[in-house]
């Protein structure tokens, strides 16, 4: 009885250790997805700001 109750605590406790990684992974993916598309968010920032720059100048034209 004693042995089935370790079984049980040793398996309650490996999947507990398997969803902790998995759900410490995924945050890291997505804090690492953050960080990316902030890295991102300048560039687009910028080529959208030269774009209405040239839709500008050609509307003057």
């Amino acid at each position: 009885m004693r042995s089935k109750i370790i079984v049980i605590g040793g398996l309650g406790f490996v999947s507990f250790l398997v969803v902790f990684l998995f759900t410490g992974y995924a945050i890291f993916l997505i804090i690492s997805g953050i960080f990316c598309f902030a890295m991102y968010i300048p560039d687009i920032i910028s080529k959208r700001e030269e774009k209405q720059k040239k839709i500008e100048d050609h509307l003057i034209d």
